[in-house]
């Protein structure tokens, strides 16, 4: 295709003197801004394609916080204060399988790290029934989550490093890949949580974790504050 193409131009220009070299330097400034602008266009598309979604992604997560916050300081029927079986409970988490899936990393670590705070997945009383919820890839490097439940949850290659999860309720949750790197799981609950791939390294050097083990893992020392909530915990009668 491209031999006949020259050739043409060969045949084109004989008459009027033009070689196939003056035809290339004629051709060659046009195809270099035409492939230019094409690499330009895709460039830009890609970066608004990025930003739309990124904004979407805030306005879900925005829109979610706001909905659990009116449920919370709903003055009759708060959400803190349900019962099993109450509309509040199953709207609320509802709501939130609804908009996880939407989330990236960081914005699910946002949701968990409200929830948390918000009194709504701890081990002593869980409000939000998180099982079968797409955490899958969640941020929650460095997190103080000690007394969390998230039982039954997808936590597939989520970043749990640096996290302190103390008496935290993790059976049977998805933990394949996630990264436990310098976590504290003292006391945590890992029955029938699926572990392969579990890594206790950073980087090259991550290495799968013996199930056996998770449980035990404190390479760190607690705070005061997360000694006392782990104290407070076990005094209530809650156990590994």
């Amino acid at each position: 295709m491209l031999i006949a193409i020259l050739s043409i131009l060969i045949l084109v220009g004989l008459p009027f003197g033009i070689t196939l070299w003056q035809w290339l330097h004629l051709l060659i400034i046009p195809v270099v801004l035409a492939i230019g602008g094409y690499l330009f266009t895709r460039s830009e598309n890609r970066a608004t394609r990025m930003a739309t979604e990124q904004h979407t992604q805030d306005e879900a997560l925005q829109a979610y916080l706001d909905q659990i916050g009116q449920m919370l300081l709903d003055k009759e029927r708060p959400l803190r204060q349900s019962q099993d079986g109450d509309e509040e409970r199953t709207l609320g988490r509802a709501r939130t399988l609804t908009v996880l899936p939407r989330l990236d990393g960081d914005r699910k670590g946002i949701v968990v790290q409200f929830l948390y705070e918000s009194g709504l997945i701890l081990r002593v009383r869980r409000v939000l029934d998180l099982r079968g919820a797409d955490l899958i890839g969640a941020n929650l490097r460095g997190a103080v989550l000690l007394g969390l439940n998230l039982s039954g949850a997808s936590l597939k290659g989520a970043n749990l490093s640096w996290a302190t999860l103390g008496v935290a309720d993790l059976s049977d949750a998805n933990l394949e890949g996630a990264e436990l790197y310098l976590a504290t799981l003292e006391k945590a609950d890992l029955r029938s949580a699926d572990l392969e791939g579990v890594k206790q390294g950073g980087g090259r050097e991550a290495r799968p974790v013996p199930g056996h083990l998770l449980g035990r893992v404190e390479p760190v020392a607690q705070p005061a504050t997360a000694r006392r909530e782990s104290n407070r915990l076990e005094s209530q009668g809650v156990r590994r």
